[in-house]
């Protein structure tokens, strides 16, 4: 499934052929596999986990809030208030 990361303001980030994504939702911690259904989940305080994605290593991004929109095998996560981080240097999109 492909993950793109929507850092509000500043930059996007792309994570093609991840295997999971680990989200901190409002109801508790979720697990998004390939071919999940369709959904959206407002995000509690905590960390965003991509696994499977490029070299393999866990891609993990500190979060405050946002939401997580799945469709189509995609999830998209609009990040609010994210702690600066500097995410892995072949998946940053210099076009935000």
């Amino acid at each position: 499934m492909n993950v793109t990361l929507y850092r509000l303001g500043t930059e996007t980030v792309a994570l093609p052929d991840a295997a999971a994504v680990t989200i901190p939702a409002s109801g508790g911690e979720l697990e998004i596999l390939d071919h999940h259904a369709e959904a959206f989940f407002l995000l509690a305080p905590g960390h965003v986990t991509v696994t499977g994605s490029g070299n393999g290593d866990p891609f993990t991004v500190p979060v405050e809030g946002g939401g997580c929109h799945v469709k189509d095998n995609a999830v998209r996560l609009f990040i609010d208030r994210q702690p600066a981080t500097t995410p892995p240097a072949d998946t940053k999109n210099p076009h935000p």
